[in-house]
């Protein structure tokens, strides 16, 4: 980008719906461009001389340059492709997706939830269902169930039950139950029931995952909402999860009912209807980075 005016400075305004750190690495860009121009952006200059606008439509960014040097204005347009703005991937490698099935039974699992275990090799296995929080531990003849808390005023005799497990890396032993009405806390390293109070349920609205191909975090969408037909969880870009097709996607066999993760490793849970047996299954949701 050669621009033939004076040493400016930059005004940056980002209305694409991009996350910061995107934001910021397209204004450093940006910026190099300036300078590269031979166009050192003043960092005191007011009013600025140079206004830049990032908007965004479905399929491309649009950067808007307003430049101003005296009596002579211009307006510059670049366009660019949302599909040119990637997550960042290192360089000759590719995301993948793995899905493993860790339990199934009939009746209905409300959510999962992996959680590190600091008495065991690997993640332990939290499930909410309508009247329990199981946990299941993994030996050398598969999971097995560890230990059963009793949930206050379950809620079997609802017809559409609903229920989220969250817990976060620095404490992963401590773990919330958001149930409609109310929360409660659990600790896992304890035997004790669960301690609820009234509260507004904050539903779950995004999960993240970090990227082990790069430092971009990547969202898991589940993709029908049908639960009359097999589902699917697509991986995006959560700097612009509109842009599609998604980084990578994986099959499961019926719809998706919950979505969690916590840590910081690259995995997931997921709860799955399996159409074809009529069993709750609850999935481990790994991604990877393959050359």
């Amino acid at each position: 980008m050669m621009l033939g005016i004076p040493s400016t400075c930059l005004a940056w305004e980002n209305r694409a719906a991009v996350s910061e750190t995107r934001s910021s690495q397209l204004r450093t860009a940006f910026l190099e461009e300036l300078q590269n121009a031979r166009i050192a952006p003043a960092k005191e200059a007011q009013p600025c001389g140079l206004q830049v606008t990032m908007d965004r439509t479905p399929d491309q960014f649009v950067l808007v340059a307003r430049i101003g040097s005296g009596d002579a204005k211009r307006t510059l347009i670049s366009r660019l492709p949302s599909a040119d703005v990637t997550s960042g991937l290192v360089p000759g490698f590719s995301l993948r997706v793995e899905k493993e099935l860790l339990w199934q039974q009939s009746d209905r699992i409300l959510d999962a939830l992996l959680v590190a275990d600091a008495s065991a090799k690997e993640s332990s296995l939290l499930t909410l269902q309508r009247e329990t929080v199981v946990l299941y531990r993994k030996d050398s003849s598969g999971w097995v169930l560890h230990r059963t808390w009793p949930l206050p005023n379950a809620t079997a005799g609802q017809r559409a039950p609903r229920g989220e497990l969250t817990s976060t890396p620095d404490q992963p032993a401590r773990v919330k139950i958001v149930l409609p009405g109310r929360i409660c806390s659990l600790n896992l390293n304890e035997a004790t029931p669960p301690v609820c109070e009234a509260a507004p349920p904050s539903w779950r609205e995004q999960v993240l995952l970090p990227s082990p191909c790069s430092t971009s975090a990547l969202e898991l969408r589940a993709d029908s909402g049908d639960w009359s037909v097999p589902d699917r969880i697509a991986i995006l870009d959560s700097s612009h999860p509109q842009v599609l097709p998604a980084l990578t996607e994986v099959n499961l066999p019926g719809p998706v009912l919950s979505i969690s993760a916590a840590g910081a490793s690259p995995e997931a849970a997921a709860v799955v209807f399996n159409l074809s047996t009529g069993n709750y299954e609850a999935y481990a949701i790994t991604l990877d980075c393959a050359n």
